[in-house]
């Protein structure tokens, strides 16, 4: 599944953007930008070019850090609107997919702290002294994700995924 996600990532958002005409262009430049980081850093991280990588992810989590900011509390809204109901991961309806693509705040900020929270990982992964102050960065990526946990993440391939299950692994609160 970690590798289904990450071959995904980059198509996901070009499709969430595209297919959700509606969305503030810089909200959109945001989360763009911070998935291209975040790609552009992994593959400079698996070619060994850790300096380069470094640099990327710290510009990836500046961008996801934007998107935050500005939707948070839509976001909090949308997921608590969804009450005991939970969006289900995997291929859905054209109606289901509607409902979910509906609460984009929520699946964008979802979406935005898995970006930021692996990120994180992979910075101290990189360098764990120079860059441990932002542990706590990582503790507020995984605390958000956990608000947003009924946030979903498009994959072209016709399937959703959860962003909360992709940074935090195990099971979604929902029990999916």
């Amino acid at each position: 599944m970690k590798s289904l996600i990450k071959s995904s990532i980059l198509r996901a958002l070009f499709s969430t953007l595209f297919l959700i005409p509606h969305l503030a262009f810089s909200q959109v430049r945001s989360l763009q930008d911070a998935w291209r980081l975040y790609n552009k850093s992994e593959m400079a991280y698996s070619n060994g070019n850790t300096r380069m990588a470094a640099d990327s992810f710290i510009a990836a989590i500046q961008s996801c850090n934007l998107c935050i900011t500005q939707y948070r509390d839509t976001a909090l809204a949308l997921q608590k609107a969804y009450g005991n109901n939970c969006p289900p991961v995997g291929t859905v309806n054209e109606a289901t997919r509607r409902e979910i693509y509906s609460k984009w705040a929520l699946n964008d900020i979802a979406t935005a702290c898995f970006i930021k929270g692996k990120s994180e990982e992979y910075l101290l992964k990189i360098d764990k002294n120079r860059y441990h102050e932002k542990n706590t960065d990582l503790e507020n990526a995984k605390n958000l994700i956990k608000l947003v946990s009924k946030g979903r993440c498009w994959d072209p391939s016709g399937w959703f995924w959860s962003p909360y299950q992709g940074l935090l692994g195990g099971n979604n609160p929902c029990g999916q």
